[in-house]
């Protein structure tokens, strides 16, 4: 069951990521620490997407998606420290770590 549901949730999770990377790539007075923390971010996603379509236990996806959401927190957290930080630039980080947050919440 949680296998399944990574997998069918983890593409789009990946998907948010990526946009709010783009967007911190893209957008001007993003400060470092976002840059960094969804650059991160979009690293352990795309394995995390890579790494259900195997053969792992529930255990190793459950402690992914956590490592996950402490990525996501750090991002919301930079958010927050920013100033004039583009709407749409947060917002897509609170998307993004919305949906790992929701992820979590189903597995545990």
């Amino acid at each position: 069951m949680q296998t399944k549901l990574a997998k069918e949730q983890l593409p789009k999770i990946d998907q948010h990521v990526r946009n709010a990377a783009q967007l911190c790539q893209t957008t001007d007075n993003v400060p470092d620490a976002l840059r960094d923390c969804i650059g991160e971010l979009e690293r352990e996603t795309g394995e995390a997407a890579a790494m259900v379509t195997g053969e792992e236990n529930d255990q190793r996806i459950l402690d992914c998606v956590d490592h996950l959401e402490e990525l996501g927190d750090r991002a919301m957290q930079a958010c927050k420290q920013a100033s004039n930080l583009d709407d749409q630039v947060q917002k897509a980080v609170q998307t993004a770590h919305g949906a790992i947050s929701d992820l979590k919440h189903r597995l545990h």
